[in-house]
């Protein structure tokens, strides 16, 4: 959806681009993807995080999610992969 503007399920064309994802918790927040770069680190573990942009087809409700920062996130398993 996010290159070709088209719903994969229904073929529909109109992506609603603007939605975000919320938490649901009794402490809200923003939802997000994380890799550790030390996973066997009991603490410091150089976490690399991003927040999460859906797209929504608003005809049979299909989601696809994005990572808005996928850099850092590549950087921490490149690191992690050290470990294993």
């Amino acid at each position: 959806m996010k290159k070709s503007g088209v719903c994969p399920k229904c073929s529909s064309r109109a992506i609603i681009g603007s939605a975000y994802l919320e938490l649901v918790s009794q402490h809200g927040g923003t939802a997000g993807i994380a890799v550790d770069g030390d996973p066997r680190a009991v603490m410091l573990k150089e976490t690399a995080r991003s927040s999460l942009k859906p797209l929504v087809c608003p005809q049979c409700g299909y989601v696809e999610l994005y990572a808005d920062d996928v850099a850092p996130l590549i950087a921490a398993n490149e690191k992690a992969k050290r470990w294993s």
